[in-house]
């Protein structure tokens, strides 16, 4: 994970921009404290506009004047929110002497959604654990937001906002201690796309963490002896199909008591863009720019890929993209219940099944529909999810449609980050309704 070293002397730079965000300042002040904490020696640096914001969203904090950072004292120095923002102050200095010290100084970002960054400076194994873990991980680029070569699919790399395992799931390394566990300690593992992964929220925010606190509360009241371990199994664009991959490869042989399949998005959008005839025939959806690849590994690149221009135009049927969906995760229900485990259908959730739009939600929209190859397709997707809701409100399995759930929420609620990632506000809701339907399911209601 990307982390600051606990021994390093490391000074925390603020000043936000004043028009910024209720959700974005709460959201930089839990990562201060997430990517701070257990940091030795830690100086926080603010001009004198900055204080009013310090006062409010971290009173507990002592800030030093900038002019500290012409000292040579530090290892580390993290610059606030958002390093991108031409409005966000960066102090015009260079430490006197640090190129020809003993050390160099390690620059990081803490942006707005938290994540911990490099800035200024390339990813390295200090940044990312586990780069060199094995084959694949040594193959791919040194960087921390990259799909990469995997022999069953891809493996996609995102540290900054938590622990991740090598493999890029936000899981221990080691998972064997859940082999042989006691039959009341329950393990519960979550699959799905980077909505799954909880890409914007920190480690302990993400929907899964909500739910193992949530689940192991309701044990704890109920008087019962049962106890929850949850796992995120999510990864960036995953479809259905690359969640059992990764069941079967790492998960099988855990004998989980419960699987929550959390989708829908990356098999009805990825699915309207692919080959239409690979989705109809061969039932499977997959990543649009595994066709680049293609193209790279055969030296094709004269050939033509499916999309032949941006933004992307929606080629596969409705009821062949539906019926893909619902077939391959069919499928996923069967090998779970045949392994001794209970299956949980999950409909994640979709900006525009809201009743009205958070301010910063709208802004945030607005942005990310700008160059985005896939804006048309988007569009196009929303009937399939209000028809892809209806078909699991029909079925009888434990279910949480959340397309159908978040049509509570209106302007006052902070929900999305973007059309479908969430914040964690957002994840929040997610975690306590999966909880409730797994307390249901074991009686703790």
């Amino acid at each position: 994970m990307t982390q600051l070293s606990s021994q390093a002397r490391t000074a925390v730079v603020f000043n936000p921009p004043a028009d910024i965000h209720v959700p974005t300042s709460r959201q930089i002040a839990e990562a201060f404290r997430f990517h701070t904490t257990g940091v030795n020696s830690l100086t926080v640096v603010a001009p004198s506009e900055a204080l009013p914001w310090i006062e409010n969203y971290l009173p507990d904090i002592a800030v030093v004047d900038p002019g500290v950072l012409m000292s040579n004292n530090f290892e580390s120095i993290v610059f606030v929110h958002p390093f991108k923002d031409a409005k966000f102050y960066i102090p015009p200095f260079e430490p006197s002497g640090w190129r020809s010290s003993t050390h160099r100084i390690r620059f990081y970002a803490i942006d707005a959604n938290g994540r911990l960054l490099p800035a200024g400076r390339k990813y390295d194994d200090r940044d990312a654990e586990n780069m060199d873990a094995h084959i694949f991980n040594r193959l791919s680029k040194p960087v921390g937001e990259e799909f990469y070569y995997f022999p069953y699919g891809y493996l996609f790399r995102y540290p900054g906002v938590g622990p991740i395992n090598q493999f890029g799931f936000r899981v221990p390394d080691d998972l064997s201690a859940f082999k042989n566990r006691d039959p009341e300690h329950k393990l519960v593992l979550c699959y799905g796309g980077s909505s799954g992964f909880s890409m914007f929220t920190l480690h302990h925010q993400m929907y899964t963490s909500v739910m193992e606190r949530s689940l192991n509360k309701k044990a704890l009241e109920s008087g019962s002896s049962l106890r929850f371990t949850v796992l995120n199994f999510g990864q960036h664009a995953n479809v259905v199909m690359n969640s059992i991959l990764t069941y079967v490869l790492f998960n099988f042989q855990l004998k989980p008591d419960f699987i929550v399949a959390h989708d829908g998005w990356n098999d009805i959008v990825y699915g309207m863009v692919q080959d239409p005839r690979l989705l109809k025939e061969g039932n499977f959806a997959y990543q649009n720019n595994l066709e680049g690849w293609s193209q790279i590994i055969h030296e094709t690149a004269e050939l033509q890929q499916t999309q032949t221009g941006t933004p992307f135009r929606p080629l596969g049927a409705a009821p062949a993209v539906l019926g893909q969906y619902f077939t391959r995760k069919r499928q996923f229900e069967s090998m779970v219940r045949a392994n001794g485990a209970q299956f949980i259908w999950g409909l994640q959730p979709a900006s525009w099944n809201k009743r009205h739009l958070h301010p910063l939600e709208a802004t945030n929209i607005e942005v990310s529909e700008k160059n985005n190859a896939f804006i048309d397709v988007i569009r196009l997707a929303f009937p399939l999810f209000e028809r892809a809701s209806e078909q699991l409100n029909k079925m009888d399995v434990p279910k949480m449609d959340f397309y159908k759930e978040f049509g509570k929420y209106g302007k006052d609620d902070y929900m999305f980050v973007d059309p479908v990632h969430l914040s964690p506000d957002g994840d929040e809701i997610v975690g306590q309704n999966y909880a409730d339907v797994i307390a249901k399911l074991c009686g703790l209601n």
